[in-house]
């Protein structure tokens, strides 16, 4: 969480997705679409098949999310297929 309030200028210009749990917690902080409240787990496996489905990256730490936005597609609407 700590790594997401350090993020929050660059974040809040994007849509985020979060489980129930976490996106509450960042809901604090800037505007997140929740998923709707599954069993432990189950939310996360949601939001995992809905990247792979979407072909959204996601990040599980916070090198990878330090990569992410780094990357040059980070601000562009959509990268290429």
């Amino acid at each position: 969480m700590e790594w997401g309030v350090h993020k929050t200028e660059i974040l809040s210009e994007h849509e985020l997705f979060a489980t129930g749990t976490t996106g509450k917690v960042i809901d604090e902080f800037s505007s997140v679409d929740q998923m709707t409240s599954q069993p432990p787990g189950c939310d996360v496996k949601a939001l995992l098949r809905m990247s792979v489905l979407c072909n959204i990256p996601t990040a599980g730490n916070c090198s990878t999310a330090d990569f992410i936005i780094s990357s040059i597609f980070f601000h562009r609407k959509s990268a290429p297929d």
